[in-house]
């Protein structure tokens, strides 16, 4: 298997299991408020993509909530560190170790 390198939610990177959560919020805040940022400097008017946002918003609660529930699910596993970096777990039939924890996912070597 290929090895990789330290990635901003592994454990050893960060002094705290905190500062990595901290990290992974800071991360989408970051792109959230730098998208719109960019489409200002583009001449593109924000107060008029409320209609867009409510239909966003619509499309969450119905086609992709499935994908919002992974986010909040995985956004609440980074904070309550109910599981870490380098733990054994058994999902079913798969066992292994805990490499990588996302916001949506959780990669685990067996």
């Amino acid at each position: 298997m290929l090895e990789q390198s330290l990635t901003c939610c592994d454990r050893e990177y960060y002094a705290s299991p905190l500062s990595a959560s901290v990290a992974i919020v800071f991360n989408y805040s970051l792109i959230f408020i730098g998208t719109f940022v960019l489409l200002q400097i583009w001449g593109l008017d924000i107060s008029s993509l409320a209609i867009v946002a409510s239909v966003l918003g619509v499309a969450i609660g119905f086609g992709l909530q499935g994908v919002a529930k992974e986010l909040v699910s995985g956004l609440v596993v980074t904070f309550e560190r109910s599981i870490q970096v380098g733990d054994f777990v058994e999902i079913g039939e798969f066992m292994g170790t805990v490499e990588r924890l996302n916001a949506r996912s959780t990669h685990i070597r067996t």
